[in-house]
């Protein structure tokens, strides 16, 4: 036997919450089969919505890449950075968004290691807190509002502390091992100044 679907039912298969077109107490249902007649589901309107706006990014990263390409030194602006993430994570122009990301934030890089002075070393470790950047890009997620130089500075530095570790050290030491260390050392430092004289271990171990 086959039965008409209830309105109900056809709001479910638009991607209406239930009574959507239940607007009065008790509606007959043919003003809302002529309501849902009317509409369409909300998955395709979102979708054609989603192509019309990544329609609107493909012109707009074009124009984007165009004039960074006139200036290949300086750092992305928090739109630019957000528009290039954008067409990377939706396949458009993917390879030419992650070289503009990587190329335009190698300034960032370079800020995060000159604690290091040795020229030759400097290079190499810039070049080694280029995959820091590259991960960072990779989980970086705009919509939550944090700006890219922010999130992406401790992924950066991370790849800085574990170069350090291995080029500095005769034996290299575990990365959460230094990690132990360094919070060791600085609680040291505020404890010393608090108590006005060397901490005890016991509170260290605090």
């Amino acid at each position: 036997a086959v039965r008409r679907l209830t309105p109900t039912e056809c709001e479910r298969l638009q991607g209406f919450p239930d009574g959507y077109t239940d607007i009065m107490p008790e509606t007959p249902d043919g003003p809302r089969y002529k309501a849902l007649g009317n509409s369409m589901a909300v998955p395709v309107m979102r979708w054609i919505g989603s192509r019309i706006a990544l329609a609107t990014d493909r012109t707009t990263i074009r124009q984007t890449l165009r004039t960074l390409q006139r200036n290949p030194e300086r750092l992305l602006s928090h739109d630019e950075m957000v528009l290039l993430h954008s067409g990377w994570k939706h396949g458009i122009m993917q390879t030419e968004c992650l070289d503009a990301m990587v190329r335009h934030n190698m300034g960032f890089i370079r800020d995060v290691c000159k604690v290091i002075k040795h020229k030759e070393h400097f290079v190499d470790a810039c070049q080694y807190c280029v995959e820091g950047l590259i991960r960072a890009i990779e989980k970086w997620e705009p919509e939550r509002g944090l700006r890219f130089s922010t999130y992406a500075h401790p992924w950066i530095y991370q790849k800085l502390r574990r170069y350090q570790s291995n080029q500095y050290r005769t034996i290299r030491i575990a990365e959460h091992t230094l990690v132990k260390w360094h919070k060791l050392k600085r609680h040291y430092v505020i404890l010393e100044l608090e108590l006005k004289r060397p901490p005890t271990d016991v509170e260290l171990s605090e």
